[in-house]
């Protein structure tokens, strides 16, 4: 099943005043809006990406209110049925204040991809109309999607343990994150049962790892339904520096292994 959300911050950025609508600073991020860069156009199926990016120009009343409406298509390869639109979301009103001042609306759309998704290209075009100006944007990215193989998907950081509040790896000291991912494409053994090991371990920016051990997760147990293993990790800010999180997953049922990592920046409280 392929899900999606389009959003807005409600906070403004000053910019000038005037010109035309606007759809500017496009990029692709890891899993959520706060996540890090993406460094490829591919992804897995049941992986997520975010298209993010700025609305430039919006139309403000007296208030500082603008209103616009959010759509999204996807089209891609469905396994057996060939080419089609496999996600259309219809076009959805937004009311944004722009409380600071300015006229730029930093904005994203989150695609979760199916797990039933076939290889090959996938566009995702989003379309974006002021609704007080009567002005329409669109913006459309290519990315590839890769054969099922064994791997991390869906990694992306929240502030709370069920995932529903999505935040950056960037913070202050006294801050800590929930990594969440799932492992896909995993076999199972005679007895239809997993067997997965999922290992945590952080460097610092020397490259030191920052515990003697690894923190291990073991899956042994798991559902028929699922085809992915759902994991998260509680990371807690306790010093300043750079760090990155490496995942390393195993199936030890066939012996396949991936790795996914994620970057953390911790900062000084202000003084």
């Amino acid at each position: 099943m392929l899900t999606t959300l389009a959003l807005a911050a409600a906070f403004a950025t000053p910019h000038a005043q005037g010109g035309a609508l606007a759809l500017s600073n496009v990029r692709v991020t890891q899993g959520s809006q706060y996540g890090p860069p993406r460094t490829d156009n591919k992804f897995p199926p049941g992986d997520m990406f975010s298209i993010n990016f700025d609305i430039e120009n919006l139309k403000a009343n007296e208030k500082g209110e603008c209103t616009y409406a959010v759509s999204m298509e996807v089209t891609g390869e469905v396994a057996g049925a060939g080419r089609q639109v496999i996600y259309k979301q219809p076009p959805t009103d937004v009311t944004a204040i722009l409380l600071l001042g300015g006229n730029r609306l930093p904005a994203f759309a989150i695609v979760a991809l199916p797990s039933e998704i076939a290889p090959g290209a996938i566009s995702c075009k989003v379309i974006v109309t002021d609704k007080q100006a009567n002005l329409t944007q669109t913006l459309e990215r290519q990315f590839e999607i890769l054969p099922k193989a064994f791997g991390i998907i869906g990694l992306f950081s929240t502030i709370d343990a069920r995932g529903e509040i999505p935040i950056g790896t960037t913070g202050f000291v006294g801050q800590s994150v929930f990594l969440h991912f799932a492992v896909a494409a995993f076999d199972r053994d005679a007895k239809k049962k997993p067997n997965i090991q999922v290992l945590m371990t952080i460097y610092d920016e020397a490259g030191r790892v920052t515990t003697p051990k690894p923190i291990e997760i073991s899956i042994v147990e798991l559902d028929d339904k699922f085809t992915g293993a759902p994991c998260y990790y509680f990371v807690p800010f306790n010093r300043v520096g750079r760090f990155t999180v490496k995942l390393s997953a195993r199936d030890l049922v066939s012996n396949r292994a991936a790795e996914a990592t994620v970057p953390i920046l911790v900062l000084d409280q202000p003084k």
